[in-house]
């Protein structure tokens, strides 16, 4: 370029912070926050008549997660990326597989905001005209799913709910989030 740092196409690109023409620690900004700026959730129960519909919605936003970077190196078992292609795909996130470009860690820094669908229930108590019957006070039955969606996120792969940080250490959860379903009846004598 004009100022003499050489790319090449498919290269990260950087910001020459301080203008002085080249690349170094003199140009490092800080480029997020490893604790949320807001964190929130929304709880709330629905009925009509004997049907019960719960659940439970949890979002983090703005905060930073190192983690999350692919280095191409193409690996049977990568997931897929928007990379760099001449000609073909030359509007991509990511840089040129293959390439030895010395910044390529700088892609580690991803968005972990997301909004999460926790827990949700659906249930149906039957009417004391059965239950009696039965020799029962109450009677319900109900199917629950926790983790089951997720609502919105911006790292698409990461799951960020499973990023912890704690005094100072981040720690990762995994790339798939744990989904369960339960069915079940209340039964009360």
């Amino acid at each position: 370029n004009a100022k003499g740092v050489a790319y090449e196409a498919g290269d990260v690109r950087f910001v020459d912070q301080n203008g002085d023409g080249k690349i170094d620690a003199n140009d490092r900004a800080i480029v997020g926050k490893k604790r949320p700026r807001w964190s929130g959730g929304w709880q709330n129960t629905f009925s009509y008549k004997n049907f019960e519909l719960s659940f439970f919605i949890y979002a983090r936003w703005k905060f930073t997660v190192e983690h999350g970077a692919e280095d191409l190196s193409g690996n049977y078992a990568m997931r897929k990326i928007d990379y760099w292609i001449k000609d073909v795909n030359e509007d991509a996130t990511y840089y040129s597989p293959g390439a030895q470009d010395p910044y390529s860690a700088s892609m580690n820094y991803q968005d972990g905001s997301y909004i999460k669908m926790r827990n949700i229930s659906l249930g149906y108590t039957f009417p004391k005209s059965i239950t009696g019957k039965l020799g029962m006070n109450n009677l319900k039955i109900y199917v629950q799913a926790m983790n089951p969606f997720t609502i919105y996120k911006k790292c698409k792969w990461l799951d960020t709910d499973l990023v912890n940080y704690d005094n100072g250490t981040t720690t990762f959860g995994s790339n798939t989030t744990i989904r369960s379903w339960v069915i079940g009846l209340n039964i009360g004598f």
